[in-house]
């Protein structure tokens, strides 16, 4: 397993993502998670009922489950609740989209930080009267590994490299040219480019599949490689989408924790997406009957979920969802088998 170092670098963490193959301004909607989810709903109508029923079991185990997160098995408790074996398909063509051992290496290195909260800016989580964050950023208890055996049990550095022109303004289509079991262990395909142009200009950095679309053949994130590295916060971004997450201004100002916007109690509402680090920003001031915080705070731009350029933390409340996905035996929504201790050993 890729062990966690304790003594973290001073990371930048900025608009721009630099990684020894490129700089590229992350700007625009630059998560395409959204625009797949709605295209896999319009040409499949009969994933509304799955949506439906995966927020039914979601909420349920948040109703159970809130209060018990962060603090499960003691507050110096470091042991992760998951650990979850990825492979990465480096999808080149012609020359580009070329991503070296040291950049996945560092890539994973990122998101360990960053689930287990070890990231060098946790200080920068504000702790004040109108931005009280700091105390639910949480730990998410979730761990990232290469995996060290392929699906025919020989040695592997969890790396699969391919030549393809499907590499270029890439799709779904691209997770047929390589791909192992979705069922054991978690697909990261890093491509040339992303295909589609988001709202606001720039380019897709990377898309995820939401776990109740299905933990099917598509399942896992597309990134461009240009994001992939140790400064770069955009696979944290869209590995939560895989654990369950929304975005933290999905359904604007109607977040109310209890199913409307992000579904998640102690992200306050956020009116749309905004970039750079707005630290003023109060773009919903309404108080949802039952508020988290009970009293009109800012927005909470330190979020994966966000696009700011400041994230640094998930919250209480996002390791709750993100539970409930990792726990989850539905065989066609849940993420269980990919850390029970039978696939760790085969993996």
């Amino acid at each position: 397993m890729i062990s966690i170092k304790k003594t973290l670098l001073i990371v930048s963490v900025a608009l721009f993502s630099f990684n020894s193959n490129a700089q590229v301004a992350r700007n625009g909607e630059w998560c395409g998670a959204d625009q797949h989810n709605e295209a896999l709903l319009e040409n499949n109508p009969a994933l509304q009922e799955q949506h439906r029923l995966f927020e039914e079991y979601v909420q349920e185990y948040t109703r159970t489950h809130s209060g018990q997160n962060e603090k499960k098995g003691g507050t110096n408790d470091k042991t992760p609740n998951f650990i979850i074996p990825v492979v990465f398909h480096v999808l080149t063509f012609n020359g580009q989209g070329y991503v070296s051992k040291q950049d996945i290496d560092d890539a994973i290195l990122r998101l360990n930080e960053d689930f287990r909260r070890l990231n060098s800016d946790t200080s920068q989580t504000r702790n004040t009267t109108n931005a009280p964050f700091a105390p639910v950023a949480v730990d998410a208890k979730v761990e990232f590994r290469l995996a060290h055996k392929d699906p025919n049990g020989n040695c592997t550095e969890g790396i699969v490299r391919v030549e393809s022109s499907l590499s270029v303004d890439a799709g779904d289509a691209v997770k047929n040219v390589s791909r192992w079991d979705t069922k054991k262990y978690f697909n990261i395909w890093t491509v040339v480019n992303i295909g589609g142009a988001p709202s606001g200009g720039g380019i897709i950095a990377g898309y995820a599949q939401f776990p109740q679309s299905g933990i099917n053949n598509t399942f896992g994130v597309v990134v461009d490689h240009n994001f992939v590295g140790r400064n770069d916060r955009t696979l944290s971004h869209e590995i939560g989408h895989c654990f369950g997450l929304l975005h933290t201004f999905q359904g604007g100002c109607s977040n109310n924790g209890t199913g409307g916007g992000d579904a998640i109690a102690d992200t306050p509402p956020v009116s749309t997406s905004t970039f750079g680090c707005p630290t003023t920003q109060n773009s919903c001031n309404n108080i949802p009957t039952g508020d988290f915080y009970g009293t009109n705070v800012l927005d909470q731009i330190e979020n994966y979920m966000s696009y700011n350029s400041c994230q640094n933390m998930f919250s209480a409340g996002q390791k709750v969802r993100m539970d409930a996905t990792l726990n989850s035996t539905s065989t066609s929504t849940g993420l269980r088998q990919l850390s029970v201790a039978s696939n760790l050993t085969f993996t």
